[in-house]
């Protein structure tokens, strides 16, 4: 029996009012997860660690991205285990996976899919990749996507949406749960990796 999948998903467009709340909403909450970074504020307190299945966390978060994908034409497609797991806290995992995303969908190309692969390894870690078409990042510019209020493309700020927090969230949420996220990109081709102890 295959326990693999694969889900394609595609959305529907909403009204530009519905839109606009949404922006707001993403600003706001990447600012309230700034305190997660803050260094004066220091890291809220962690949540329960709990064995949640990665899968079921995407299935979860989708919703979300329907509006967001349908503007450019765009499609999530995920591969994988349903059954491979982590150890960790499920909401600031989610929160991840979301930013990552969000970022996917904000720089790739125009009817394109974006592919999100996920594989449990021999040495016990899970590692998820999630890999879009766009415009090569320099290799000079691949250690600073990670900073706070580090943003790729200035001129590109009223569509891409956020206070350029994202990534720098999801990096350190990764490293309290003992895990890695890099990026890689080449060729018009962007990867995000990121490595979790199981």
């Amino acid at each position: 029996r295959d326990k693999g999948w694969k889900t394609i998903v595609g959305f529907q467009t909403r009204n530009p009012i519905h839109k606009a709340h949404e922006h707001i909403q993403r600003i706001g909450l990447e600012l309230c997860d700034g305190l997660f970074i803050n260094p004066i504020i220091g890291w809220k307190k962690i949540g329960d660690f709990t064995q949640e299945a990665v899968m079921a966390a995407y299935r979860t978060m989708m919703e979300e991205f329907y509006p967001l994908l349908s503007q450019k034409g765009n499609q999530a497609v995920l591969h994988g285990d349903e059954n491979v797991t982590v150890y960790g806290d499920p909401v600031k995992l989610a929160r991840v996976f979301n930013n990552i995303l969000k970022n996917a969908v904000a720089y790739s190309y125009e009817e394109t899919k974006i592919h999100i692969f996920l594989e449990e390894m021999e040495s016990g870690k899970v590692v998820v990749k999630f890999k879009n078409q766009g415009k090569t990042i320099p290799k000079e510019k691949l250690s600073s996507i990670f900073e706070k209020f580090y943003r790729m493309d200035e001129a590109r700020n009223s569509n891409t949406g956020g206070a350029g927090l994202g990534l720098a969230i999801a990096k350190e949420i990764v490293k309290r749960h003992g895990g890695e996220i890099t990026a890689e990109s080449e060729k018009e081709q962007v990867t995000f990796v990121v490595e979790l102890p199981k």
